[in-house]
């Protein structure tokens, strides 16, 4: 069966995100069940050490610290990432700080009650979930849409027709290649967790998929699911929804 540049990249990723989870289970595990167990090695070398003043409990407790520092080190990571934040980048482990981060985002995050469509107010989660759900599919099903073609006419033209044109071209090898490089490293273009850090990364390894894809949508490829596949979410616009 045929599958188009951009089927062929989604489902090699997709495929990588499963092998990466296998491997961060393996090569990692539950880091922080490594950082309490390297913490407790630590603290028995440094009581061996105070009962033994020869120098192999000394070697241990180094030993153990400099074994520590790499799970700490992951940990920190981990909370960075989830945490979002891009200007803090030296200084001691800010381990803290991401996931008080984190858990205001959480909290700020979390919807206490919701209207429904008689003007209700419903307070459990199922209920706001299930209201949620029901609000957006009489959205998107609706049958009489409120736009109308008509309304394009009064959108100032600023496009000339030989930028238009230009905009169609299919773009060179090298101008994907520098916009990819442009990215933010930290983002993530879509769902599926990606960010642009690992397409520079290993771009030596993805590049020539990447840009057969996307000149492949600029020569008409229809997008995938995968691509086009989103998530909606309810996003509170006040400090306490």
């Amino acid at each position: 069966m045929f599958q188009s540049p951009l089927q062929v990249l989604c489902h090699k990723l997709k495929r990588l995100r499963g092998a990466i989870q296998a491997w961060n289970k393996e090569v990692f595990g539950d880091i922080f069940q490594v950082v309490t167990q390297k913490e407790a090695e630590v603290w028995l070398a440094e009581i061996r050490m105070e009962s033994d003043e020869s120098e192999e409990p000394r070697v241990n407790l180094h030993l153990a610290q400099a074994q520590l520092r790499v799970p700490l080190w992951v940990e920190e990571l981990f909370w960075k990432q989830k945490a979002h934040v891009k200007w803090l980048k030296e200084g001691e482990r800010n381990t803290k700080f991401f996931y008080s981060v984190v858990k205001h985002r959480r909290v700020q995050s979390v919807i206490h009650k919701i209207k429904n469509e008689r003007g209700e107010w419903v307070e459990s989660e199922e209920e706001i979930g299930a209201e949620a759900v029901r609000f957006f599919e009489k959205l998107f099903t609706a049958q009489h849409p409120t736009s109308s073609p008509g309304l394009l006419q009064n959108i100032l033209k600023i496009l000339t027709d030989e930028d238009n044109v230009l905009l169609k071209q299919v773009p060179a090898k090298e101008e994907i290649c520098r916009v990819m490089f442009e990215m933010d490293g930290e983002s993530t273009p879509g769902p599926t967790g990606y960010t642009g850090k690992f397409f520079t990364a290993a771009w030596s390894i993805i590049g020539e998929d990447v840009v057969r894809a996307v000149c492949s949508f600029f020569c008409g490829a229809e997008l995938p699911r995968a691509v086009t596949a989103t998530s909606i979410v309810l996003i509170p616009k006040i400090a306490h929804p």
